[in-house]
């Protein structure tokens, strides 16, 4: 990877930090790098977890959030943002008021509510300051089915539903929501788009054998690094989205696929 000199582009991701390096942070900055943009980070929760579960989550305190972010920006011209797990309200209130003084117009929020396993990244209320103090903020916001119920309400199940919560949450005052359908129980995988007034739907691909946790990172990094590289909501979707399935492909001819893809040139 080169130094930052030699890079143009530079991405922060605010998220969470994952030992196994198959989510969070370290999953941020993995796919930063593949995409040739500079990766720095903020952690804004610690967990111990593996695949198999969640054992612990601990915030960090907002004051040290702060500052590992005002030290990334002293240094660093950011270009987009990622935000993911932020594990309390005032961490979310803390990260709303540093993009706001830094002017960063290119922001992707993941708006990571549970872990995989169930297990709760965000402290209850969370969900309401996302939408009051990050989603007006945002380029592009990515929920999956059960974040975007809980932000909306109502159950999000099929495609119609989708649409719904879709123009529901663009109300919240978001450039563009990603609702992500990896978890439709029929049909193959489909996201939808909705940007302006226009829906696009996003073909996918099911993970047939491959038990891996952290592709929602992967693909809000791979946004955020396509983003700052210049292409619009859209392209940067259509082109995470193909990243991405090819990495849970080519994850399972590797050692260690059941518990991370690998983000591979």
């Amino acid at each position: 990877m080169e130094k930052p000199s030699q890079l143009k582009i530079s991405c922060l991701s605010i998220a969470g930090f994952d030992p196994t390096g198959g989510a969070g942070v370290v999953a941020d900055i993995l796919t930063f790098s593949r995409l040739k943009v500079w990766g720095t980070a903020a952690v804004a929760v610690i967990t111990a977890q593996n695949n198999a579960r969640v054992y612990q989550v601990k915030p960090v305190p907002a004051s040290i959030l702060r500052r590992q972010v005002e030290s990334v920006l002293e240094d660093f011209s950011i270009q987009a943002i990622k935000i993911g797990a932020l594990g309390s309200r005032a961490n979310i209130r803390e990260v709303s008021r540093l993009i706001e003084s830094a002017q960063i117009e290119k922001v992707v929020v993941d708006p990571i509510l549970r872990a995989r396993d169930g297990t709760r990244l965000m402290e209850k209320g969370g969900a309401g300051d996302y939408q009051d103090y990050l989603f007006p903020l945002a380029t592009i916001i990515t929920p999956n089915l059960v974040e975007a119920a809980e932000f909306t309400g109502f159950e999000v199940r099929n495609p119609k539903e989708m649409e719904k919560a879709a123009r529901a949450l663009s109300r919240s005052g978001a450039g563009a929501v990603l609702v992500k359908g990896g978890h439709l129980k029929r049909g193959a995988p489909r996201d939808l788009l909705f940007e302006k007034g226009e829906i696009s739907w996003i073909s996918g691909t099911r993970r047939v054998r491959a038990q891996v946790h952290g592709t929602g990172c992967l693909l809000s990094s791979a946004i955020t690094a396509f983003l700052a590289r210049g292409k619009t909501p859209l392209d940067s979707v259509l082109a995470a989205k193909a990243m991405i399935t090819r990495a849970i492909i080519d994850s399972q001819k590797y050692p260690g696929w059941r518990y991370r893809l690998m983000i591979r040139k």
